[in-house]
């Protein structure tokens, strides 16, 4: 408790938060590409290993092949979490990735 109060005033008053800023930087670069289209192929395997299941997803957008796994994170929190239901096939998206590896940044789902 003896520090948080201290923490809290230095960080609000002392420390610019360009989060934001730097994000909107990194999403309009020329390194990240946009893609929109219909989710298809749309692929989820399950591994059961010793200490954790992890999740592989993967799915085409416009004949370009994305990929993941819930892996990095583990149990960390439910926000990263796949297997939610929310990407299936048919649904529309805009798609922003990392050229060249395909590493998706941020995901827009038509309502």
């Amino acid at each position: 408790m003896t520090l948080s109060v201290p923490a809290y005033f230095y960080l609000k008053f002392f420390v610019k938060d360009d989060t934001e800023k730097r994000i909107n930087k990194i999403l309009s670069s020329t390194k990240v590409g946009k893609v929109e289209g219909v989710i298809k192929k749309f692929n989820r395997r399950i591994e059961y290993k010793r200490q954790a299941t992890v999740t592989f997803e993967s799915f085409e957008v416009d004949s370009m092949k994305f990929a993941y796994a819930d892996y990095l994170l583990g149990k960390f929190n439910r926000f990263s979490e796949t297997n939610n239901g929310v990407l299936q096939n048919g649904i529309n998206v805009r798609i922003t990735y990392r050229k060249g590896d395909y590493a998706i940044q941020k995901i827009e789902i038509e309502k």
